[in-house]
């Protein structure tokens, strides 16, 4: 059961990784998208695409080392 656990960690991990990288790779593209799509109001769009990118960096980077697994996840 721990090493199921450990896998899905790091699943998750390797998920929010490459989430974050694309998005900050194409940060423009992102933005619009979270504008077409309505998930923050407009004055929020800019902002809300700044800022997921690193948090989700952040919590792939967690899980990664372990660090509050429950929380990050």
């Amino acid at each position: 059961m721990q090493y199921i656990l450990l896998a899905d960690r790091w699943l998750l991990a390797v998920i929010f990784l490459a989430a974050g990288l694309a998005k900050v790779k194409r940060t423009e593209a992102f933005a619009q998208a979270v504008s077409r799509y309505g998930i923050a109001p407009g004055p929020l769009v800019a902002p809300f695409a700044a800022v997921l990118p690193f948090v989700e960096l952040a919590l792939g980077l967690a899980l990664a080392a372990g660090a509050l697994p429950t929380v990050a996840g």
